[in-house]
Formats: structure tokens, C-alpha cells, sequence
């Protein structure tokens, strides 16, 4: 399942995200709770994760969590350059240009992209030129 803070919406973005950026295979793991050894399981077959539920999973222990990195949607979207970092809502990401601050929107309903669960697309969205 994509338990209580998974999002059926998020993952299909993240899919078709992939699909369209990368040539990399998505093999979808759909389980009620993240634990290390199911995911470490995979060992080499999986390059990264990228986890739909509560980002602080790879924010605060991703680097401990499992061997592989364990993106969070806008990690991802960051990785693809889908989104440009913004200059409010957020804590000070990297020194370029483009990504100033990680937006810690996940749970706002004013968020600023399609990679929360709550995202409503609106006249400032990038999510009208992604389907172009």
C-alpha cells in the first residue's frame, strides 16, 4: 500500500517524471511502513528510492535508512531540473543559482509544486508546462 501519507497522485507524477527524463526502469515497492532491511533487500538492483510518504524519512534519516539514497519528490524533481528553488518557505539548500531553499511545503495546500500531496495547480505552477 502507499500507507496513510503516501499519495497516488505523487507517484504517478514521480512515474511519468521518470519515464519522460531518464531511461531508468521503476520498479514500484508498495509497503504499509519503510523499513531498511526491505528496502536493502534489493541490494545493487536499485540505484535509488524515491519515497512518497512523510519527507522526513529521507530528510532526517535517509542517510542512515538504507545503502541507496532515499529521495523525497522534490529531491527528485531537483535531480531531473524540474524545479528551480525558491526564495521563501524553505531552509537554505545549495549555493546555486537556481536552488536556494528546499521548501519544507510538503503538507501545504498552497504548495509549490506537484511533488506534495496537497499541490492544487494554479497560475504560478510549472505543472501546465511539464504536460506540454
Amino acid at each position: 500500500t502507499l500507507g496513510r501519507q503516501g499519495n497516488a497522485s505523487v507517484l504517478k507524477s514521480i512515474e511519468n517524471k521518470i519515464k519522460t527524463k531518464t531511461k531508468c526502469n521503476i520498479i514500484k515497492v508498495l509497503i504499509p511502513e519503510i523499513k531498511p532491511y526491505l528496502l536493502n533487500a534489493f541490494n545493487d538492483s536499485i540505484d535509488a528510492w524515491v519515497q512518497t510518504s512523510c519527507p522526513r524519512l529521507s530528510i532526517d534519516w535517509g542517510n542512515e535508512f538504507v545503502k541507496k539514497p532515499l529521495l523525497t519528490p522534490y529531491e527528485l524533481n531537483l535531480a531531473l531540473n524540474m524545479v528551480k528553488g525558491t526564495e521563501n518557505n524553505g531552509i537554505k539548500l545549495s549555493n546555486r543559482n537556481d536552488v536556494s531553499l528546499y521548501p519544507m511545503d510538503f503538507y501545504s495546500t498552497n504548495s509549490l509544486g506537484d511533488w506534495t500531496p496537497n499541490h492544487k495547480c494554479n497560475c504560478t505552477c510549472s505543472c501546465d508546462e511539464q504536460k506540454g
